[in-house]
């Protein structure tokens, strides 16, 4: 839940940084950084 809170934030608030993270980024990555989380499958 977490992970879909983050996007939805920057999607509303940051549009800009959002796609640049799906465009030039490692979505994955970043939500393991972001949550805390190590358990999201590759």
């Amino acid at each position: 839940m977490a992970q879909q809170t983050e996007l939805d934030y920057l999607i509303y608030n940051d549009p800009l940084g959002y796609a640049d993270l799906i465009l030039n980024g490692d979505p994955k990555e970043y939500l393991k950084n972001v949550s805390g989380s190590r358990t999201l499958e590759d």
